[in-house]
């Protein structure tokens, strides 16, 4: 009778141990997510997403950019306003990828017009950080 006492006890220290590593491993990560959707023209345009408050020390990031330009131009995205990480040209129809490190608490994305005078760009974003 003592060792079923002491065996029903074991399985629940270890399941109550591993609920426990669950639940403070999935409260220790923030991901912030925004949705920006930007009317085209032949102006130069920027969109500035910052992690949530709840968030710190960001990680990595992930976005999807879909859209359409009547022309071509470029978008960048980057850390800040004038520092930028990567740079595409944009004409047609697109469908951009990134998921990689990220470590800034903001990510500024930068539209030019070269050709394009009319479009849509709808930026979907995540950025993966830890919980304060």
């Amino acid at each position: 009778k003592a060792a079923i006492i002491f065996g029903i006890s074991c399985i629940v220290l270890v399941l109550g141990g591993i609920l426990a590593l669950w639940l403070s491993l999935e409260n220790s990560f923030w991901i912030t997510k925004r949705s920006i959707d930007l009317t085209l023209d032949n102006t130069e345009q920027i969109a500035m997403i910052s992690i949530d408050e709840q968030a710190q020390h960001p990680t990595s990031m992930e976005f999807n950019i879909v859209g359409t330009l009547n022309g071509k131009g470029l978008l960048m995205f980057g850390w800040n306003d004038t520092t930028f990480y990567r740079t595409d040209t944009l004409s047609g129809n697109f469908d951009i990828h990134y998921n990689g490190d990220w470590y800034s608490d903001t990510t500024y994305f930068k539209y030019e017009p070269i050709s394009a005078t009319k479009g849509l760009l709808i930026i979907d974003c995540k950025i993966f950080s830890g919980r304060k």
